[in-house]
């Protein structure tokens, strides 16, 4: 008499099915985690460098006002190292504790554009204005004169907010109020600086060029010194201030 043969999974069959299973579940699963991963580090770095490049817009726009509005002959006409401060080394102090507010410059050397490179200009983190909103070109100057800035102070780029002075060169002297532009600044670019240089702008598009200060940030110096701009940098023209 024949026995009838069992048929089925033995508890090997089923051993080796679930492992590979367990496998396939594992290889599913790291794949999600990178996947997850990678998207995770794009919406970081596009949230980055666009707040990145908001700033740097912002700054750009800040820089414009530089000079206007400002008498164009006389002794108050706009001037480099009057109404426009390029500095060197400058310091920004935190808040102030009375207020949780104002800072100041509490250092920095203001640089004598007319002795600095006639090529490469100068390389400082931090540049003063000064500028009249009422837009008056003629002596005296109204009362309205107002000074603002931009500092990079190693680890984020911040803007001094437009505030009532007589004139830019007493930036070591004003209670300023700053908001962060950038912060922080990217760590291959912190230390970063602003070159100040003598070049042919075309300000609002204008068919004829013409002679200004122009303003390049950010920018790091190289192993030779030579300035290098950032991947994402942004150039504006003081046409208001000529070399």
């Amino acid at each position: 008499m024949r026995r009838n043969r069992q048929h089925g999974f033995n508890l090997i069959s089923l051993l080796i099915g679930m492992t590979i299973s367990l496998i396939t579940v594992l290889a599913m699963l790291s794949l999600y985690r990178t996947l997850m991963s990678v998207t995770l580090e794009s919406a970081e770095l596009a949230t980055s460098e666009g707040q990145k490049a908001s700033g740097l817009s912002t700054a750009q726009i800040a820089l414009q006002q530089a000079g206007f509005g400002l008498p164009l002959t006389g002794a108050t006409k706009s001037q480099v190292g009057k109404d426009l401060m390029v500095i060197s080394g400058a310091v920004l102090s935190e808040p102030s504790t009375s207020d949780g507010e104002t800072r100041r410059l509490t250092a920095g050397t203001p640089v004598d554009m007319a002795t600095a490179d006639p090529i490469q200009g100068a390389l400082v983190n931090a540049i003063v204005w000064g500028y009249n909103p009422s837009a008056a070109t003629t002596e005296p100057l109204t009362d309205d004169y107002r000074c603002g800035g931009l500092v990079f102070t190693g680890t984020a780029l911040v803007l001094l907010r437009p505030m009532k002075c007589t004139r830019a060169e007493q930036w070591k002297s004003l209670n300023w109020t700053s908001i962060d532009l950038i912060n922080p600044v990217d760590a291959t670019e912190q230390g970063a600086f602003i070159q100040v240089r003598p070049a042919t702008c075309w300000p609002f598009s204008t068919n004829e060029g013409v002679s200004a200060w122009q303003v390049l940030f950010p920018v790091k110096a190289d192993a030779t010194g030579e300035p290098k701009p950032s991947t994402i940098s942004f150039t504006t023209c003081l046409a208001n201030f000529t070399p």
